[in-house]
């Protein structure tokens, strides 16, 4: 769009909304602009290209249609996508939110975005249609008993008399609950779908409440499940949904605390402690040590009330979910407290790693080993130069146990990522007395240079940029080692 369009665009925004009668900040605020003077600097002009997420979001709000841009000489923004399911309400409601949480965010991101909520609205369709046919059965056996009676068949009729009147009384208290506890669920659930975390927080605290003394473990599973939507939200949004998942969780641990099987326990345990080490990662990181320590905490927990015999390969998830903790909470305290977490976390890993084996669980034992050489190598760091090297090429060896099952072929993002790790661990081991330095220097850029085959500039940008950085900086080193070789 040109500076003349961008203008007219303004204009087109300022007369529709004069004519709605809206501020600036009343159109900036519905659309989600942080920054109101936005609106202000599209109407005076000063905005020359516009996103068309931007357009959109002002077209759909102020009722603007694609004729309207079209005879003021904007291009409209491409039109939302007619194959995710959703109905034409919900798809621009939905469109608004996403445009005004990610305003930068590709046309791309919009689709994905619609798909995952056409997804958990068919679900929440399906979820409502069962609840209905579940509603009627009393109501369809007194039906056909009438049409029976109406026939003269009273026997027939008593019997399916007599088996409404055994539903009813057998139902009379827990179904009705759990029937109100599902209507509740949806209630949330339609929220969610809206982005209304308060009312989705109310409704699922309300379906929890109601089963809670009538079906403890019908509570549970409605606690849990509820609080693992919310901190699937809030990977995606943020926000204080974390915080209301970890609280879910709470309750759902409550209501399992006599359970005799402690096996759903143990593993809404670990769920919470992982909800908790999300929190430090999401940046909440003002108490960050003791939210990791009471993650730590919490998987002991898990482990201490997990059958181990019976779960394996359970009990194996936990104990490294476990040693991925010590290592995070490595990275927020004093040095001589990191070097006890990273022992911890390498202990755990060891144990991980003498039930998976390569034959027994592949990946498993290829992400330990990757794990473990990744520890290794920041207890490198810490160790004493005599002792640096040998740790060094230890986790060497662990990169290249992993890549016999991380393939290019098969697992290439994980190979690259793989590659990229041993290539840290050999520029450190460069930088160890007694090295060939230049040798591991150059292994380094190797392993550089073979991850930038996968992490394109286009798929993983980052990843790409950095490669490339110190691709041209080991180079640099590397010829500034035989320049001096030379001279010497």
């Amino acid at each position: 769009m040109n500076t003349s369009s961008g203008a007219a665009l303004g204009a087109l925004v300022k007369h529709k909304r004069t004519l709605l009668g809206l501020t600036q900040d009343q159109v900036a605020l519905a659309i989600g602009l942080s920054d109101k003077s936005r609106i202000s600097n599209l109407e005076n002009g000063h905005v020359s290209d516009p996103r068309p997420a931007t357009i959109r979001l002002l077209a759909n709000f102020l009722e603007i249609t694609d004729q309207d841009l079209i005879e003021h000489g904007v291009t409209p923004a491409p039109a939302l996508p007619k194959d995710t399911g959703l109905p034409d309400g919900l798809l621009k409601r939905l469109a608004l939110f996403f445009g005004s949480v990610a305003p930068d965010a590709s046309e791309l991101d919009l689709y994905h975005f619609l798909l995952d909520k056409a997804e958990a609205f068919r679900d929440m369709e399906a979820r409502l249609d069962a609840l209905a046919a579940a509603q009627g059965r009393i109501a369809n056996l007194v039906g056909e008993a009438k049409g029976l009676i109406g026939d003269g068949r009273f026997e027939e009729a008593d019997d399916l008399l007599a088996d409404a009147e055994e539903m009813q009384l057998k139902d009379h208290v827990a179904e009705p609950a759990k029937q109100l506890a599902l209507i509740r669920w949806e209630r949330a659930s339609s929220a969610l779908l809206m982005n209304d975390l308060n009312q989705a927080m109310e409704q699922f605290t309300g379906a929890i409440q109601l089963l809670r003394g009538i079906d403890n473990t019908e509570a549970a599973v409605f606690a849990e499940q509820g609080a693992s939507y919310l901190l699937e939200y809030s990977r995606r949004y943020g926000g204080r949904a974390l915080d209301d998942a970890i609280g879910l969780f709470d309750e759902a641990l409550d209501l399992r605390k006599n359970d005799e099987d402690r096996f759903m326990w143990a593993l809404v345990k670990e769920t919470k402690s992982a909800a908790l080490k999300e929190k430090v990662i999401q940046g909440q990181r003002t108490r960050a040590p003791g939210t990791m320590r009471e993650a730590i905490d919490g998987y002991g927990e898990a482990l201490e009330a997990l059958d181990r015999d019976a779960h394996p390969h359970e009990w194996a998830s936990i104990v490294m979910s476990r040693a991925n903790a010590y290592q995070t909470q490595a990275t927020l305290t004093s040095v001589h407290n990191r070097a006890e977490l990273l022992d911890a976390a390498v202990a755990d890993l060891d144990s991980v790693l003498r039930f998976w084996t390569r034959d027994s669980a592949p990946m498993d034992w290829a992400r330990a080993q990757m794990n473990r050489s990744i520890i290794r190598v920041d207890q490198a760091g810490l160790a004493s130069r005599s002792d640096r090297a040998a740790i060094l090429q230890e986790a060497i060896a662990g990169y290249d146990k992993a890549l016999e099952v991380r393939t290019q072929d098969s697992f290439p993002r994980e190979w690259a990522l793989t590659q990229f790790n041993k290539a840290v661990a050999f520029e450190r081991l460069a930088r160890t007395p007694e090295e060939d330095r230049m040798g591991r220097l150059a292994e380094a850029v190797s392993c550089y240079d073979l991850a930038l085959g996968v992490f394109s500039s286009g798929e993983y940008p980052r990843y790409h940029e950095i490669c490339l950085e110190n691709i041209t900086d080991l180079r640099h080193e590397i010829a500034r080692y035989r320049m001096r070789d030379l001279l010497s």
